[in-house]
C-alpha cells in the first residue's frame, strides 16, 4: 500500500518510507523467529532481556490467535535480564500460548506477564532446582478450560497429551521443562477446572543487571568498500539489485548473475583470490562442525543493508576467519 502511494506521488513520502522500513524489519524478525520454530535454529545463550522476546511474540500471536481470545502482554519498568537462548525461549512461550489457545475454544484471555521476582531459601529447598536469589518471573495465564486435577502431575510427562491422537505428540511440555531446568529455572502451574491456567516460569537473573549492552558492531560505524570488486549470485533478481545498490553506495564495484552458468562465466574472466559468503534463508550453519566447506562467511536472510556492508569487509579483512551474521 505504502509503495503504491510512493508510485502515485505522495505528499509525506519520508512518513512513507518509514512505515516501509519497519514493516519490512518488521516480517524479518517474524520470518526468522517462524524459521527458528521450524528448524531449530538454535543460538549461543547470552545476555536476554525477556520484554524482547514478548515483543516479538507479541507480533506474531496477534495475527495468530483467534479474534475470540482476548490476548494482552504485560511487562515490567525494571526487570533483569537473564542468561538464556532466546530462540529456545521463545519457543517456550509459543508452546505454552498455543496451548492455552486450544484450552479456549470458545474465546477468553490469555496473558504473558513478566516482572523480578526473589526466590528465598525456603522456597528454594522445595524446589529440586532453584536457588535463592533473584529471579526473573514469565507468567502465562488464561481463563480456558482448566486441567484436571487427577492429570495435573503428569502434564510434563514425555508423550503425555490430553488431546486427540493425531493432535500432539505430547512433547511440548516436556521439552519446555527441559528448557528452563536447563538454566536453572523452574515451571509451576496452578489450574482450576472452568476457571484457567496459569503457568510461572522462574529464571535466575544474571549477575549483569538491566538491558544488555550494545555489542561494537552495533555502535561502531558501518565499514565501506575500498574499491573492491564483488560479484553477487542469487537467483532472485529484487535480492540482486538491492544488494548492489547498497554496495556500489558504499564504494564498491559490483558484478552480478542469476544463475549458476552466468555466475561461472563472469568468474572465469575476472578469476582472482576469491572469498565466499554464503547466504540463505533455510539452511545456515549452527556450529563449527557444521561450516560451508569453502565458504569463508554465512549471512542468514533476510538481511539488512549494515549486516551485508560488515560481514563484506569482515571477509575481505579477515580471509582466514569464518565470519557468520
Amino acid at each position: 500500500m505504502s509503495g503504491e502511494l510512493l508510485r502515485r506521488g505522495s505528499t509525506n513520502p519520508e512518513r512513507l518510507f518509514d512505515t516501509i522500513v519497519k514493516s519490512a524489519e518488521r516480517g524479518s524478525r517474524m520470518i526468522k523467529k517462524l524459521l527458528a520454530f521450524a528448524g531449530g535454529d538454535a543460538s549461543e545463550r547470552q545476555q536476554v532481556d525477556v520484554r524482547e522476546i514478548l515483543l516479538e511474540l507479541d507480533e506474531i500471536l496477534s495475527h495468530t490467535l483467534p479474534q475470540t481470545i482476548d490476548f494482552q502482554v504485560r511487562t515490567s519498568a525494571e526487570l533483569d535480564i537473564i542468561n538464556a537462548d532466546s530462540t529456545e525461549l521463545s519457543q517456550v512461550v509459543m508452546n505454552l500460548a498455543i496451548n492455552a489457545r486450544d484450552a479456549m475454544p470458545d474465546g477468553g484471555q490469555l496473558t504473558l506477564e513478566v516482572r523480578n521476582a526473589y526466590i528465598d531459601q525456603a522456597r528454594a529447598d522445595r524446589s529440586d532446582n532453584l536457588k535463592a536469589g533473584r529471579h526473573v518471573l514469565l507468567s502465562v495465564c488464561d481463563t480456558g478450560e482448566g486441567i484436571p486435577a487427577t492429570i495435573v502431575d503428569r502434564i510434563f510427562d514425555p508423550f503425555f497429551t490430553t488431546k486427540p491422537q493425531g493432535n500432539g505428540t505430547g512433547l511440548g511440555l516436556a521439552t519446555t521443562l527441559g528448557i528452563v531446568r536447563s538454566y536453572g529455572g523452574e515451571i509451576t502451574v496452578d489450574s482450576e477446572l472452568g476457571t484457567g491456567t496459569t503457568f510461572s516460569i522462574y529464571l535466575p537473573s544474571s549477575k549483569k543487571i538491566g538491558r544488555p549492552a550494545p555489542s561494537p558492531a552495533q555502535t561502531d560505524e558501518v565499514p565501506v568498500g575500498r574499491g573492491d570488486l564483488i560479484l553477487i549470485v542469487d537467483d532472485e533478481s529484487p535480492i540482486v539489485e538491492t544488494a548492489r545498490e547498497i554496495l556500489e553506495s558504499n564504494n564498491y564495484r559490483v558484478l552480478s548473475a542469476t544463475n549458476g552458468v552466468d555466475a561461472i562465466g563472469i568468474f572465469r574472466k575476472h578469476h582472482a583470490n576469491i572469498r565466499v559468503i554464503a547466504s540463505s534463508g533455510l539452511r545456515r550453519p549452527s556450529s563449527d562442525a557444521e561450516r560451508f566447506v569453502g565458504v569463508n562467511g554465512f549471512l542468514a536472510k533476510p538481511y539488512s543493508d549494515e549486516q551485508l556492508l560488515r560481514i563484506v569487509r569482515e571477509v575481505l579483512d579477515a580471509p582466514q576467519r569464518i565470519a557468520k551474521r
